[in-house]
Order: structure tokens, then C-alpha cells, then sequence
């Protein structure tokens, strides 16, 4: 299970429902798969803005004790409910190129 010094401001994560995690206490199973940014910390738990605006999900959301301007986006979670996504390593598009010339079937060996 994570722990709160698993994750870092700027780390990007997702929120798992987990039934026993923390023994069902507080936990939203709305946010199931939802996408975030982890913005701060507090006590034991990890401030983080989701991309969605859960304020319409949850029926309340705040900005994390005005850790971010984007105020119901933000919750304080138990990090045991967050898994860190990975890093792209490489996110660019890998484009193919084709040899220059007329698209006949012999450009493609098609018989």
C-alpha cells in the first residue's frame, strides 16, 4: 500500500476505490478512476486536483486549503486510495514515412 512520502507535488495519479483500504471509512467510490495532479499535503493525507470537476460528482469539492485556484476540483485523499501513474518516457508521435512516387501496386508489391 502507498504511503504519504511514496508521492511528490506534481506527481500525477489516479484514485482506486479500495473497500478495504481503510476499512470503509471515508472513502468516495464516485471518483473511482478519476485523474489528478498531486498539489500538497496534509497530516496523512494528499491534496490532490482532479481534472474533473468532482464538485458535480461529489456534490462538494474545495482547492485544498487554497493549494490551487481551482476551487472544487481539489480533495484531501488517503494516499492508500491513489496509485502513481507512470511516466511517459518518450510521448511524441512516431511518424512513418513513405518512399516518394506514384501509388501503383508496384510501389507495394501487391500482385
Amino acid at each position: 500500500m502507498n504511503e504519504i512520502n511514496d508521492f511528490e507535488v506534481g506527481d500525477r495519479v489516479t484514485y482506486k476505490y479500495d473497500y478495504h483500504a481503510l476499512n470503509n471509512i471515508g472513502l468516495k467510490t464516485e471518483l473511482d478512476g478519476f485523474k489528478g495532479t498531486v498539489i500538497g499535503f496534509r497530516s496523512i493525507c494528499v491534496g490532490v486536483r482532479f481534472d474533473t470537476h468532482i464538485i458535480y460528482v461529489l456534490g462538494f469539492g474545495h482547492d485544498c486549503n487554497e493549494l490551487d485556484d481551482r476551487d472544487g476540483y481539489c480533495y484531501w485523499v488517503s494516499p492508500e486510495l491513489l496509485i502513481k501513474d507512470k511516466e511517459e518516457e518518450n510521448d511524441t508521435v512516431k511518424i512513418k514515412w513513405y518512399r516518394k512516387g506514384k501509388f501503383t501496386t508496384e510501389n507495394f508489391n501487391v500482385k
